[in-house]
């Protein structure tokens, strides 16, 4: 009993020969592709893109432990670094309105310093003064007097630099804040009554305050003393027994 023996033979190139192919490769059935999805497990490019994608727990979960222990030790520290911060923020503006408190109040203490300094200044001013105005205007011609009165003109030069100011009081209305009353004289106009007819003493504003009040004389108006008015019409008078009748 002989055996055939089935050999396959190639299909020789023809036209017949694409066709048989081309029925085969539709007999085969064709796989579906899914598409490529690309995960990018590095954490910094998960904090990088916010909170727009939320890491799936099941990611999270291949993660090895010792990863995510580190993770929860990033996460505590960048939370601790958060409150430093806000700390040093606050201590920063609390320390900043002190150095403030501190400036101003040493400003305050300079100023008051200084403000005593000038006032004792001033005395030695009026001193010099008060020397060329008890000698004759013959005597100052000479060269101790024209001395004398260029210090006094270099001195106030001085104050004056420094912010000393003189106060204008005189012709003026009398004001307690810039000026004190020595003496009330007695003037025949009315207009005048409570000006500043007379200044005794000069008086100077430093850094906004009254550094020495002027000493002033104040003029007050005399009131003539009137007769007594006579009673207006249909005013009652008194008659003789005490009692009044109407007009």
């Amino acid at each position: 009993m002989s055996e055939e023996k089935e050999e396959n033979v190639p299909l020789e190139d023809g036209p017949g020969a694409a066709d048989v192919e081309d029925d085969a490769a539709e007999r085969r059935p064709r796989r579906k592709r899914s598409p490529m999805k690309v995960v990018d497990r590095r954490f910094w490019a998960r904090e990088e893109q916010g909170d727009e994608q939320e890491p799936d727990s099941s990611e999270a979960s291949t993660y090895p432990k010792y990863v995510q222990e580190l993770q929860a030790q990033l996460e505590e520290s960048r939370g601790r670094l958060r409150e430093l911060t806000a700390a040093y923020r606050q201590t920063q503006q609390e320390t900043d309105g002190i150095r403030q408190r501190l400036n101003r109040d040493l400003d305050r203490r300079v100023s008051l310093a200084k403000g005593d300094l000038f006032r004792e200044l001033l005395e030695v001013a009026d001193n010099l003064e008060r020397a060329l105005g008890s000698v004759g205007e013959e005597s100052q011609a000479n060269d101790l007097a024209r001395g004398v009165n260029q210090v006094l003109l270099q001195m106030r030069r001085l104050l004056s630099a420094q912010g000393v100011e003189e106060l204008e009081v005189a012709n003026s209305q009398f004001d307690p804040e810039v000026a004190e009353a020595i003496e009330v004289r007695a003037i025949d106009r009315a207009e005048e009554d409570g000006v500043v007819i007379e200044v005794v003493q000069r008086g100077y504003r430093y850094s906004g305050r009254t550094l020495r009040p002027a000493r002033v004389v104040v003029g007050r108006a005399d009131v003539p003393e009137k007769a007594k008015a006579q009673p207006a019409e249909g005013a009652a008078e008194a008659d003789g027994n005490g009692s009044t009748e109407s007009l």
